[in-house]
């Protein structure tokens, strides 16, 4: 557990720092960072090199490089949804029920833009909208008592959602 908490103090901010401020948007840069994060966890593991990385997430109740840019778009989002973030955030994320004059199954929805150009898909307005649309209903209704709370309970199911097992027939790490 030494190693983790080495990970978790070494690792885990400068993949949060980049993750915020690079985005989404250099998908080879993106793709790099994520074979270092792996590499990083093998290590932590002492696993071998070609070892599979999503049991040792689940292991380790870590977050992948995607789901740690999910989580803190969700956790913006969320923020909003509190009132504590600066008037200028909020206005920028108009929630679906100011287009809508009766609640609906999708009232908790953010309300996206249509989008004329992938330039537009780069936005963050966009992002922030797109992952918290495609959250559960459950986690998105919820009431918690903080945002801390919330990004538990996001991140137990993002971590839920990770395959634990190989379905590639004759792998060569699983042997």
């Amino acid at each position: 557990t030494v190693m983790i908490d080495i990970y978790n103090a070494l690792v885990v901010p400068h993949l949060n720092f980049v993750i915020l401020a690079s985005g989404d948007t250099n998908r080879s840069l993106l793709k790099r960072l994520e074979i270092l994060q792996k590499k990083c966890l093998r290590t932590v593991a002492n696993s071998r090199y070609n070892s599979h990385s999503e049991p040792l997430f689940i292991k380790y109740r870590l977050l992948k490089l995607h789901d740690i840019f999910r989580i803190n778009c969700c956790k913006l989002y969320y923020r909003t949804k509190c009132n504590t973030l600066p008037e200028y955030h909020t206005s920028k994320l108009p929630s679906i029920e100011s287009f809508l004059p009766r609640t609906n199954r999708r009232s908790h929805n953010i309300y996206i833009y249509p989008i004329r150009n992938n330039l537009e898909k780069q936005f963050i307005n966009y992002k922030i909208g797109y992952q918290w649309n495609n959250l559960p209903d459950n986690l998105k209704t919820t009431v918690y008592t903080s945002v801390k709370s919330f990004a538990k309970k996001l991140k137990s199911h993002l971590i839920n959602s990770y395959n634990q097992h190989c379905s590639v027939r004759n792998c060569l790490s699983c042997r």
